[in-house]
């Protein structure tokens, strides 16, 4: 029976063959592990579970809401996650200072994603156009070949 968040977390651990040493880096996708599998019973109610699906979609929830708490970011990339807990702790510590220059850390973060994007985009145009050039040229060379 699965009484504790610890549980649930290590049944995902067993299901998926997490390392036990990589703590914290796995807790956004239990919660969408946990979304889903309510999901699940949602569209697919066993009848002997009719009868606690409030109790078991309110612990669900529970444990979702747990995930969450314990690791807020850990669906951002590493450099964004430790910029933004660095943020956090210095604006609960009242050191605006520092708080103002991992703001400035996390705008250069942003801005050099940004430019990576942009990047794979202007490539990403050129491959499809490439690809559409040969796939025509392969139409008509594999229709003169049979001329």
């Amino acid at each position: 029976m699965v009484n504790s968040f610890s549980d649930v977390e290590e049944i995902y651990k067993g299901v998926c063959k997490i390392n036990t040493n990589k703590t914290g880096s796995y807790r956004s996708k239990l919660a969408i592990w946990l979304r889903e599998f309510l999901l699940d019973l949602l569209e697919k109610p066993k009848e002997s579970e009719v009868n606690h699906y409030l109790e078991i979609k309110s612990n669900i929830t529970n444990f979702i809401k747990k995930a969450e708490e314990e690791s807020p970011y850990s669906d951002l990339p590493e450099l964004e996650r430790n910029i933004i807990s660095d943020m956090e702790n210095y604006i609960n510590s009242k050191n605006t200072e520092e708080s103002k220059k991992k703001l400035s850390e996390l705008t250069s973060a942003i801005q050099i994603r940004d430019e990576s994007v942009k990047k794979l985009k202007i490539i990403t145009r050129w491959s499809i156009s490439l690809s559409i050039l040969g796939v025509i040229s392969t139409i008509i060379f594999g229709t003169l070949s049979f001329i």
